[in-house]
């Protein structure tokens, strides 16, 4: 079988603004699904939503990796370009390796279905052979919109939900909103 010694790279690209434990939840699922994945890439997109930035999300994904074992690695999605593209280059520029694409979705979330179908039309038509599109589903409806939302209102007790139950929970809180408190000032 010559699958077996080309390395298998995992990929879950997105804004992240904030990462959620929805997020995490997916990371956790994708390895637990898929234990032959050498390596499992986060990307992160780059730009800013509700004061959340890239460097805020990479720095809590950093907080997340804790929790995750060392075949996980946090990177900014390189030269600004969104984290599917980035996804897309990453595959064409290493054909030798198998890439799982690894894509959320939330339990009775019409959009987020069609929100993969989207993402990963482009698969189909290229020549991107070594993706394996792979489909995600968590529980719960955890959205970053509302994340934001709760942080914008300065309502810890909301914002925390939308968080995974880690010590951590405070530093996170106190990160997004020292940042928040500047510039509104």
């Amino acid at each position: 079988n010559e699958s077996t010694n080309r390395k298998i790279v995992g990929m879950f690209g997105g804004g992240f603004k904030p990462p959620t434990s929805g997020h995490l939840e997916v990371v956790k699922r994708a390895l637990e699904e898929n234990p032959e994945i050498d390596e499992l890439i986060v990307l992160v997109g780059s730009g800013t939503r509700d004061t959340v930035t890239q460097s805020d999300s990479l720095a809590i994904w950093n907080i997340y990796k804790k929790y995750l074992p060392s075949k996980v690695k946090i990177m900014a999605s390189p030269d600004n370009k969104p984290p599917i593209g980035a996804i897309y280059s990453y595959a064409r520029k290493n054909p030798d390796e198998i890439i799982y694409f690894f894509v959320g979705a939330r339990e009775g979330n019409e959009e987020d279905f069609q929100d993969i179908e989207k993402r990963t039309r482009s698969l189909r038509k290229l020549p991107y052979q070594n993706v394996k599109v792979k489909k995600i589903i968590t529980g719960g409806a955890v959205s970053g919109t509302k994340a934001r939302q709760a942080l914008l209102a300065n309502d810890k007790e909301t914002f925390l939900q939308f968080l995974p139950n880690i010590p951590e929970v405070d530093e996170i809180w106190d990160m997004l909103t020292s940042i928040v408190k500047e510039r509104s000032n």
